[in-house]
């Protein structure tokens, strides 16, 4: 049995012949038998293996795809920080997964008041497995309240990995959020923020690499509804081959967010014939006195930047492979040397056959 399920709903639907509205996924109703992940955190942190929040947890629209993680979950790991703790060292999470694993796994972290922490989450395995991952990761940033989350998905190229990332924020909270959806078949990754209090913000990144027929879907909304807040949303990637990207990025201004900021921009370099881009950025505003910003660059190499690399030596091929190496090394330096052997193992093939 399968379900077909949307999920990456814009907030206000456009022409539907677009494709752009939503994302249907379709997802076996069978599960493996869980794998857990090697959990690496201070003494301070208070762990458990039930939720923390409701699924009425926040604001945001339909998801199906959430919702049926919230209801079905197959994994489930909490975090919880005591007001004033502030973590030297983070919280590392890693799931080692095998080929054809199928699971929904639940994150959920409660950082109380004046609460510091960095919090690394990793999927990887097996160059070429296959799979069904499903990712929800929720955070209740209390006043004061300060974390940084880095995601990687590094999980194999027959694989269906879909993660999101919900996170309400109290008054002088700030959430920063550094996503690198690399791995899988089909890629889906959405964040979803609530400003609640006063003075509060959040910082999203995301740096992507699609190559083959990769599909890559992306789906980001911040909600402004205390005043003096304050959001970025940045995403920066290459498209090689054939492979296809939809992202949208939305900043809402609620009514009584006065003072309110919110910064969206893309970065989209094109690097394939074959390659399909589609960026919706979008701003929703219920109040006057806010300011918001979007934008969104997409091209490839121009004549006068490739022939500056030929006058180097570099044919179209090597520019291309310079290109990669050059996303690659960036993303290598937030990596342990272990996970970035595995992503120079991911792309050798790729880079040597195909760029």
């Amino acid at each position: 049995m399968k379900y077909t399920l949307e999920t990456n709903q814009l907030a206000v639907p456009t022409w539907n012949k677009f494709n752009l509205n939503t994302r249907k996924i379709t997802l076996s109703a069978e599960k493996s038998t869980p794998i857990a992940p090697i959990i690496t955190a201070p003494a301070e942190v208070k762990q458990g293996k039930a939720p923390l929040f409701t699924n009425k947890f926040i604001d945001i629209l339909p998801n199906a795809v959430i919702d049926y993680v919230q209801n079905e979950p197959t994994q489930v790991n909490s975090f919880s920080l005591p007001e004033g703790t502030v973590l030297t060292v983070p919280i590392t999470i890693n799931f080692n997964l095998p080929d054809e694993q199928k699971q929904n796994t639940i994150l959920d972290f409660h950082l109380a008041k004046d609460s510091v922490a960095e919090i690394n989450i990793v999927f990887y395995g097996d160059k070429y497995q296959g799979g069904e991952i499903n990712n929800l990761f929720r955070l209740q940033l209390l006043e004061n309240a300060k974390v940084t989350v880095r995601t990687f998905n590094l999980l194999g190229r027959r694989c269906q990995y879909c993660e999101n990332v919900l996170a309400v924020l109290a008054e002088n909270a700030q959430f920063s959020l550094e996503q690198t959806p690399l791995g899988g078949k089909e890629t889906l990754a959405a964040a979803y923020v609530q400003l609640d209090g006063q003075k509060s913000r959040s910082h999203i990144q995301n740096r992507y690499i699609g190559i083959d027929e990769q599909q890559l879907d992306f789906n980001y909304s911040t909600k402004h509804f205390a005043p003096d807040t304050h959001s970025e949303t940045y995403l920066q990637g290459i498209l090689f081959d054939q492979a296809e990207k939809v992202s949208r990025a939305t900043i809402d201004f609620i009514r009584g967010c006065k003072k309110a900021v919110g910064i969206e921009n893309e970065n989209v370099l094109l690097l394939g014939e074959n390659v399909k881009n589609k960026s919706v950025p979008l701003i929703l505003c219920g109040e006057d006195d806010v300011q918001g910003t979007h934008g969104t660059s997409i091209g490839s190499l121009n004549e006068e930047q490739s022939f500056y690399l030929q006058t180097r030596g570099l044919d179209t091929e090597e520019q291309n492979t310079l290109l990669l190496d050059t996303a690659l090394s960036y993303i290598k330096q937030k990596l342990s040397p272990e996970l970035a052997t595995k992503l120079n193992d991911y792309y050798e093939v790729d880079t040597d056959d195909k760029l």
